[in-house]
């Protein structure tokens, strides 16, 4: 199941203050704030879009080095909602105040989707997104020093449609200022694959590596929305949502290491599933590590109306991490199927 309509709420946990992001098919995008100390009350929303055609998909990052914040999302440019173009937010004080959103750039004659950001050591803002035109998909992305302007936007890598499209960007960034970036590749050929880059600090981007492997022997894989996080080792953690057969969806992860262009899995976490078997369909996967500690969350999606959030952490190395270390930690929630729409969880 691959839904292209699924986002209506994000919740971000960060140190020291939970937000709510809201997005839908309605021309806003809006943030309310709370303290971390179970204090404060919540803050009163705050309106960052200005498109009369909508703003969604919305995602929101902290910097590792400062108070500030950046939200990436993107606007409709027309009431279609397959003409888009990348936006951001960025507060400087901890998510109390917002700026009206900005435009990142605004290309005619190509339409900016799925986009996602992430404020890197040095502060600067990265973003990232899905550029479609009439014939191609590219992976492109744009900068932004403090106090400076974006960049011209730069490609990652493209497809011609006739070939297969790109989709789900996720990124990360570690403490040697290195970005990791992983995404989904479609080749019509063959099927969905996912795929990883990284790009130290001024640096270029290396070729892409193919992370996930077929449902088996003989059958197209189906893998999707992967979200990716670098332990203190280096290693890296994937997970993503894999189109099982007969037609479910599952939560599969695997870490390991880099050589040259092959991904080397560490020793049984190569292709582990972490949802449990009575889930009839599971989807959205987030990773995040602080220091040693792993947490991932996911959407349990029992049917079109109801949906809940599934939540798990371990110790690295995780020794024994499975479907079993995972819980709901929220009931399921009653969603309006005739949208549709989708309940997704966001870690930071």
């Amino acid at each position: 199941m691959k839904s292209s309509k699924r986002i209506i709420a994000t919740l971000v946990l960060l140190s020291s203050l939970l937000l709510v992001i809201l997005s839908a098919i309605q021309p806003t995008s809006a943030i309310s704030n709370h303290s971390s100390d179970g204090i404060s009350e919540w803050q009163p929303q705050t309106k960052i879009s200005s498109s009369t055609h909508g703003a969604r998909k919305p995602v929101i990052r902290s910097s590792p080095v400062s108070n500030h914040i950046l939200l990436i999302y993107d606007q409709w440019k027309d009431a279609s909602g397959d003409n888009r173009a990348p936006y951001y937010s960025l507060s400087t004080d901890g998510g109390t105040t917002w700026p009206s959103g900005q435009s990142i750039v605004n290309a005619t004659g190509t339409s900016s989707q799925q986009a996602v950001g992430l404020l890197d050591y040095n502060d600067t803002a990265f973003a990232f997104w899905i550029e479609v035109s009439a014939t191609n998909y590219s992976l492109v992305y744009s900068q932004r020093p403090v106090n400076g302007n974006w960049s011209a936007a730069t490609i990652i890598l493209t497809k011609l449609k006739t070939e297969g499209l790109l989709l789900d960007p996720n990124v990360t960034v570690d403490s040697n200022n290195t970005i990791h970036l992983v995404w989904s590749l479609q080749e019509l050929s063959t099927g969905t694959d996912i795929y990883y880059s990284y790009r130290p600090e001024a640096g270029a981007w290396h070729s892409p590596i193919r992370i996930s492997s077929p449902i088996s022997p003989g059958v197209n894989p189906g893998s999707y929305d992967p979200a990716v996080a670098i332990a203190n080792n280096g290693d890296l953690h994937i997970v993503w949502q894999e189109e099982a057969l007969g037609g479910n969806d599952e939560i599969r992860y695997s870490a390991g290491t880099i050589s040259g262009t092959q991904f080397i899995p560490n020793t049984g976490w190569d292709y582990v599933k972490l949802s449990a078997a009575d889930y009839n369909n599971t989807i959205l996967p987030l990773i995040n590590i602080a220091g040693s500690k792993m947490e991932i969350a996911y959407t349990h999606y029992k049917n079109q109306n109801q949906q809940r959030i599934i939540w798990g952490s371990c110790i690295l190395p995780c020794t024994g991490f499975g479907p079993n270390d995972f819980a709901p930690i929220t009931n399921f929630v009653d969603v309006n199927g005739s949208d549709p729409f989708g309940l997704v969880a966001d870690l930071a």
